[in-house]
């Protein structure tokens, strides 16, 4: 057999494999975790070149507002062909990381991220009983972390958000007031 034909068949048996490691790294990039007592994740310093280099062009983006982009991609094994397992946002004028949502599918419990003495519950205002609750946890860096419906330890939750501090005041301004004034339903509710 010629040495060409033997690397051709070599390379052809390794693809798959060489495809399967790239779609693992990704995932493993793009998943929440905590190593070594320490929550990681993106450190929302990232910029669209960044992003784009370590999980591939994204399955759909849009702009929305006067300065933001949003990238959806299909990345977890969870995502089906109907929804994204995660969403990120960049700011326009920057190129910059504003904020990451994994969406779940089903919805999990994320605990581990949100140990009891760095985090609080937050409620919707004006929410009907039961209130829509949010357990955040200010991260370094000005970040926050934010399981959305999420009131008490256990509560499963389809959607997990790092965001920047100084964009909660655009897409949760409810939340922007509540962090400036102090208010926190944990305190009232015993939660967290």
């Amino acid at each position: 057999m010629n040495s060409v034909a033997l690397k051709l068949g070599v390379l052809l048996m390794a693809a798959p494999r060489l495809f399967f490691a790239g779609d693992v790294a990704r995932a493993l990039i793009a998943e929440p975790r905590v190593e070594a007592e320490a929550f990681t994740w993106f450190t929302l310093n990232e910029t669209q070149e960044e992003i784009q280099r370590l999980l591939g062009a994204p399955h759909l983006a849009a702009e929305f507002g006067a300065d933001y982009v949003s990238w959806q991609y299909r990345i977890a094994a969870d995502a089906d062909d109907h929804d994204h397992s995660h969403v990120l946002v960049f700011r326009k004028s920057t190129g910059k990381l504003v904020s990451v949502t994994r969406m779940y599918e089903p919805e999990r419990a994320v605990d581990p991220f949100f140990p009891e003495s760095e985090s609080q519950v937050h409620a919707l205002p004006g929410a009907g009983k039961p209130q829509y609750k949010i357990t955040v946890r200010k991260l370094p860096g000005e970040r926050l972390l934010v399981a959305m419906g999420v009131g008490k330890r256990g509560d499963p939750t389809g959607q997990l958000t790092i965001l920047r501090r100084d964009a909660v005041r655009v897409f949760h301004p409810w939340l922007d007031e509540q962090l400036k004034d102090g208010q926190s339903a944990g305190a009232a509710t015993g939660s967290r």
